[in-house]
């Protein structure tokens, strides 16, 4: 039953980009509540990640200014599985040592799009 509840939500969470960014806050959502053990909740956040970026997806951080305009950050590394790897990494063992929901300072994942402000991405990367 929770592969089925996985598989459908790495699909699904993508369909999430035609309307808004995905924050990781929202992909622990169903593995935490699953109470995976620490492989099974890696695997599904770096799954859904992957999914994300092979939807056109990049990671963000929100700007300082009004609105919904995105920063992309590049340094999670170069291919999707550096990052996937990385962010589920660092997310999970800091999730673990404050026992609490760790957004990483606000990492999402935004399409590019041209022309709308939505989803305006600056090129920027954080430490």
């Amino acid at each position: 039953m929770n592969e089925n509840i996985l598989e459908n939500d790495i699909k699904e969470r993508p369909m999430e980009l035609d309307i808004d960014a995905v924050g990781l806050w929202q992909i622990i959502r169903i593995p935490k509540k699953l109470k995976l053990s620490e492989n099974e909740f890696k695997k599904h956040i770096y799954n859904v990640i992957i999914s994300l970026m092979e939807n056109g997806a990049v990671p963000v951080i929100s700007t300082e200014n009004e609105g919904y305009e995105w920063e992309e950050i590049n340094t999670f590394g170069k291919t999707f599985e550096e990052i996937a790897n990385n962010i589920s990494n660092k997310w999970y063992n800091n999730m673990n040592i404050n026992n609490t929901i760790f957004d990483m300072g606000g990492v999402w994942f935004a399409r590019p799009v041209v022309g709308k402000k939505y989803v305006k991405i600056l090129n920027k990367s954080i430490n």
